[in-house]
């Protein structure tokens, strides 16, 4: 799975990719853990640097190995048992 940043039509904030990876992962783990797979995000580390398109940039992580806020919201719900 994956929440693209950037400035596509489609995409959200680092913020809010933040708070979406927080809020699916605490839903997974007592709504659909029981009749789904694992959740596995789609990439670390933004794939491209042309904000403008979605595909590059379902990191957790810049191209250049930055943390996007996203990152440490996955490092702390990972810590937490999900």
């Amino acid at each position: 799975m994956g929440a693209p940043t950037g400035y596509a039509y489609v995409v959200i904030t680092e913020a809010q990719q933040a708070q979406w990876v927080h809020n699916h992962y605490l839903d997974w783990k007592h709504t659909f853990r029981s009749f789904t797979g694992p959740q596995i995000w789609m990439e670390l580390g933004d794939s491209g640097t042309n904000v403008a398109d979605k595909w590059q940039n379902l990191g957790l992580l810049h191209r250049d190995r930055r943390a996007k806020p996203a990152y440490s919201a996955f490092q702390t719900v990972m810590r937490n048992g999900v």
